[in-house]
């Protein structure tokens, strides 16, 4: 009899699809994080990444702190948080507040329960998988954007993906260039009256991720090893790649090696005479030279 009222009770969740067609407002191909915007409590928060791998929903404490949320205190909280790198950080305490994720009628709202970190991040909340699986969401990275059952139909929560490629590109900049750590949140945000959180990115003068200082040279694709030309001459050197060198096996270099080594002896020529004008009779008929490797 129980199990008879339970299957009437139960209601079956509306099915969840993704279209190509809402894939057609992103530019392909891309890697992107789902990053967008949520309410909490009545309070426009962006910059807020949707990450399927976190078990905890964090809250950042720049981002509580400029919230002003009246009645909203910070429960101690004991227990640490652990990276994927096992690196440790100790918790500010926590505190729950409602969020509400979606627009129109199709959105849903939970009470929250953020663990408050006070470290410094491009993002101002990190929504983990306590409340993706109490909205019952589904997540498509592809799509960027997060489905989930509401009263009213699916609601949707759609990434940004120029904020996400922004806030990306804001913490890697901060690390290869070995600066003070990322922008916090303080320095970039700002409530205004109508009590939106902002987090719009200061614009990037420059996108390239790396050392201002390094210089930007050619470098082989594989491991040079040096190998010997002249079993007569040991100072006679020449670097090759692995691949090529792997084809002289022992001193055998034919095929590898095509001139005499004793022209490596012949006197150098004067650079003046190296000189070839385009109108050289000379030059008729010279066959064209063979290049070996891609076309430019």
């Amino acid at each position: 009899m129980a199990e008879h009222i339970s299957k009437i009770c139960r209601q079956d969740s509306p099915q969840i699809t993704f279209t190509d067609d809402e894939a057609d407002r992103l530019l392909h191909p891309h890697n992107d994080a789902l990053v967008g915007e949520i309410r909490v409590a009545n309070n426009v928060v962006r910059c807020v990444l949707i990450d399927s791998g976190s078990s905890a929903d964090v809250m950042f404490m720049d981002a509580f702190s400029r919230l002003k949320i009246e009645g909203a205190t910070l429960t101690p909280a004991k227990t640490p948080l652990y990276g994927f790198a096992g690196d440790c950080v100790r918790a500010a305490g926590t505190v729950r507040l409602p969020v509400t994720i979606g627009d129109g009628r199709e959105k849903a709202t939970r009470m929250v329960e953020f663990i408050v970190v006070d470290r410094p991040s491009v993002y101002n909340v990190i929504l983990g998988r306590p409340t993706l699986n109490a909205l019952k969401a589904v997540v498509s990275t592809y799509h960027l954007a997060m489905k989930f059952p509401t009263g009213n139909g699916i609601g949707v929560f759609r990434g940004n993906q120029e904020g996400a490629r922004k806030c990306y590109m804001e913490a890697v900049n901060k690390v290869c260039r070995k600066a003070p750590a990322p922008a916090t949140v303080a320095t970039i945000l700002a409530v205004d009256e109508a009590g939106v959180l902002s987090g719009e990115i200061k614009p990037l003068a420059d996108l390239d991720p790396r050392m201002p200082e390094e210089e930007i040279r050619a470098l082989p694709v594989e491991d040079l090893i040096p190998f010997q030309l002249d079993p007569e001459r040991p100072e006679r050197t020449n670097a090759e790649a692995d691949a090529l060198a792997r084809l002289a096996s022992g001193n055998d270099l034919e095929g590898l090696v095509s001139f005499p080594i004793e022209k490596l002896d012949q006197p150098s020529i004067d650079r003046e005479e190296m000189v070839l004008k385009p109108g050289n009779p000379a030059l008729a008929g010279t066959p064209t030279p063979v290049v070996l490797g891609p076309q430019s």
